[in-house]
Parts: structure tokens; C-alpha cells; sequence
């Protein structure tokens, strides 16, 4: 498998798929464009361009307050199960420290993710994917860094908080679609 997912068609784009008039489920077909891929366990994610992410409300409500609280990026990975079409967060897992953290970038240090990797796998889950804060930044929208991340440690969902003033708003993409995930609590 190719990553990103190569688009076969002659349309602009993205890293996530085709850009433009995919609006229903059936781009695939239209437009002879893979979203389906799957995740580092085989299962497929991304199938429908209406992938849900169900996740606890309190957890993402704690998350997105210490986001608000912090003048510079945090991140989390999250862990669940996946199956087709939904991406299940149990758990949000934290660091104390980063290896990198401004107002523009996060990342763990390797051995924090490797043993929570680990961990993860005893426990027969899979990291679903990252969430991160966007302070100041209300676009909610995927950046290359946060691709490249994504795509780099095979995570099927990026998660940002965007933060404007107090204000938060949260979004869920896949890495192969241009829509949004559905937040489900």
C-alpha cells in the first residue's frame, strides 16, 4: 500500500483524497479514488466519507480545557478499537513531557510513544490516532506536520482543538477523505 493513497484520476488532489465534488459515498466510484485503506491491524477505515469517531464527552471536555489553558500545542494519542467505519477512543493517553512543544508544533519523545505503543498492543487495542491543539488558529484543519505525523506512525484519525480566545471547536479527519469525521459521545 501507497501512502498517501494515490489518487488515479486526472483531478487536483490532497493528500486525502480527491479534491472537489466528492460529496457522497460514492466518490470512490466516481472518481476511481481509493478510500479505503487499512489500518496497521487490516482493518479498513475510511470507507464511507462519514467515518464516526465515538468518543467519551468528559474526556474530550478535560482535553479541550487544558488546550484552552496552554499558549502552546499538547497532544494525546488516542486508543480504541477500530472497525470500518467507526474509530472508538477508550482511552486519551498523555505525556508529562514533550520532545518538542511551541505554539506552531507538538511531538512526544519516542520512548513515551513506544511504551505507550506497547502497552497499547499488550492490551489488544490499537492507537486510533492523535488529538492536538491549534492555539489561535480557528481553521481546524489538517497541516502537513500533522500529516506527515499521522501518515509516518500509520494512525488512521487526527483530532484538533482549534482555540480562539477561549473558544474551542473541535474536528476529526481520516487520512484518506477531505470530510470531517462525526463526533460521537
Amino acid at each position: 500500500i501507497r501512502w498517501p493513497p494515490r489518487c488515479l484520476s486526472s483531478r487536483p488532489r490532497s493528500p486525502w483524497g480527491c479534491y472537489g465534488l466528492i460529496i457522497s459515498n460514492v466518490a470512490s466510484s466516481l472518481y476511481d479514488c481509493p478510500t479505503e485503506l487499512p489500518c496497521a491491524e487490516g482493518h479498513i477505515l475510511g470507507g464511507h466519507l462519514s467515518t464516526i469517531v465515538r468518543i467519551d464527552k468528559h474526556a474530550l471536555t478535560h482535553f479541550r480545557n487544558k488546550a484552552r489553558n496552554s499558549d502552546k500545542e499538547i497532544m494525546v494519542y488516542m486508543v480504541g478499537t477500530i472497525t470500518k467505519d467507526h474509530a472508538n477512543v477508550e482511552k486519551l493517553e498523555y505525556t508529562k513531557h514533550y520532545a518538542h512543544q511551541t505554539p506552531r508544533i507538538v511531538a512526544w519523545r519516542a520512548v513515551d510513544y513506544h511504551r505507550v505503543k506497547a502497552r497499547t498492543e499488550a492490551q489488544g487495542k490499537v492507537i486510533v490516532g492523535m488529538l492536538h491543539s491549534h492555539p489561535n488558529d480557528w481553521s481546524g484543519l489538517v497541516s502537513q506536520a500533522d500529516f506527515d505525523l499521522c501518515s509516518g506512525q500509520d494512525l488512521s484519525v487526527c483530532g484538533i482543538v482549534s482555540i480562539t480566545g477561549r473558544s474551542t471547536s473541535v474536528s476529526f479527519w481520516t487520512m484518506n477523505s477531505p470530510v470531517p469525521c462525526i463526533i460521537a459521545h
